[in-house]
């Protein structure tokens, strides 16, 4: 945990970092490199994108939708 926290400070995240079990990508049926997930403190799956790019204007919108709960 004391290099994702030297990690997350080098690059100035005000927000926890961690490390996600081995299990995790199976779990939530992630199969794909490419898939993007969003995940809410609850564990649920709030957001998901596969191959390409997501525009920012999505990504404010996942973000806002996750920290207004």
């Amino acid at each position: 945990m004391q290099l994702l926290d030297e990690y997350r400070d080098s690059q100035g995240h005000p927000w926890p970092v961690a490390t996600a079990p081995a299990d995790m990508l199976s779990d939530y049926n992630i199969v794909r490199q490419s898939t993007k997930a969003a995940i809410d403190g609850t564990g649920v799956i709030v957001f998901r994108a596969g191959y390409g790019t997501e525009s920012s204007d999505t990504w404010r919108k996942v973000f806002s939708q996750l920290t207004s709960k």
